[in-house]
Parts: structure tokens; sequence; C-alpha cells
């Protein structure tokens, strides 16, 4: 059974964070948009992810391991790629989700 610190824990617990920005990214484009091509893809992303949050929270019930990151985001992470994981990623950035600016063209 995995343990906190492994990678299977952390991967589970990050990609829960990662996979709800794009559910909130996801429905915010859902709420906003009025190009159905664009609705469909908001709402199947929002779908398929939240399921798939579901998946990884109930693995992390199984091994009894917290719901989210304790040590930081990506700790469990070689040391090998430096601090810009998170660009690789797709992290969003907290301004970003906050104001609705999914894709960087909001004005100020």
């Amino acid at each position: 059974m995995p343990v906190a610190g492994s990678v299977d824990v952390g991967f589970a617990q990050d990609m829960t964070v990662h996979h709800q920005q794009a559910v909130e990214m996801a429905g915010w484009e859902r709420d906003h948009t009025r190009d159905p091509a664009l609705y469909q893809l908001a709402y199947d992303i929002e779908s398929t992810q939240t399921q798939q949050i579901g998946r990884m929270q109930g693995w992390l019930g199984l091994w009894d391991a917290a719901a989210f990151p304790t040590g930081g985001h990506m700790a469990w992470m070689s040391a090998a790629l430096g601090r810009v994981w998170w660009i690789f990623l797709g992290w969003g950035a907290e301004p970003d989700l906050d104001g609705g600016d999914v894709d960087g063209a909001a004005e100020d």
C-alpha cells in the first residue's frame, strides 16, 4: 500500500488539485460561453475530471492518505526538475483562477 510521501500518494493528491482547477475553469467557460462547441467541451471536461477526482480521492481514502498535498505541491517529485515543474503540468495561477482569466486575455 502506498504511504505518505510516495509517488503514488503525491501524484493522486496533486492531480486532484490540478483536476479541480480544470473543473473550475471548465465550469466558468460553460456558464459564460455562447458557442455550443465550447459549451460541450467545457461540459465534457467538467464531468470527466470530476469523475477522475472521485477515483483519485477513493485511492487516497483506501491508502489512509490525506486528500490534498500536505508537504507542498509536487513535494514528492525529484529535485532534478527544479522549480519549473508547474509550467509543464499546466497549473493555473491563483490570480488567473480568481479573476476568471482562464486564457490570459482579460483586460486590467
